[in-house]
């Protein structure tokens, strides 16, 4: 679970996490730095159970971990939009979606004090011939300094240009899948 998302979650209680001594990895294989662990009651679909979280920085709200996949026997076929549970199949999917998150396809350096260009997918997109807009999220700019220009796309293409710019003195690398910004129908956002 992303930090800022527990304090949100726990914003009018308190919650005490446990130190963690294990070393966590990102899918990507890079460390993930562990703030410590708390115990809360996961609902996902119709399973309701208590679980271990870790709490760490990471790009998206919070991640199903093996360990929860191999308690609770759960299957992914992300192609298909679908999630089975104990034997119990959720769907993944929204059956329209006018805002989607916007992924980098590649990993990417951005040198210091300067511009440069990436491509990125948005996965989920389901409406056919609609342009979109892409905008940098607020989440992203939390985390990095970079900055992505504001652009119209086409959103059913495999990939989509981003426009970067790192303002800070040191090259910056942004990795393959992190969740740069969201794509917005250019209806939902008043453009005709």
């Amino acid at each position: 679970m992303q930090t800022k998302f527990l304090e949100q979650l726990c914003a009018k209680r308190d919650m005490a996490l446990a130190d963690v001594a294990e070393n966590l990895a990102g899918a990507d294989g890079r460390p993930l730095y562990s703030i410590g662990r708390g115990r809360f009651l996961v609902k996902v679909g119709k399973l309701e159970a208590m679980h271990d979280i870790w709490v760490a920085e990471i790009d998206a709200d919070a991640l199903l971990g093996c360990d929860f996949k191999q308690r609770f026997d759960c299957t992914i076929a992300a192609g298909k939009g679908e999630m089975t549970i104990g034997g119990l199949q959720q769907s993944t999917v929204e059956e329209k979606l006018d805002r989607c998150r916007v992924v980098l396809a590649r990993t990417v350096v951005v040198p210091a004090l300067s511009e440069g260009m990436a491509t990125a997918r948005v996965p989920g997109w389901k409406m056919q011939g609609e342009s979109a807009v892409v905008e940098c999220s607020k989440k992203f700019l939390e985390r990095h300094p970079v900055m992505i220009a504001r652009a119209i796309v086409d959103p059913n293409k495999e990939t989509i240009p981003l426009q970067l710019m790192n303002p800070t003195s040191r090259p910056l690398t942004l990795y393959k899948g992190t969740t740069v910004g969201e794509c917005l129908s250019v209806e939902e956002i008043g453009i005709k």
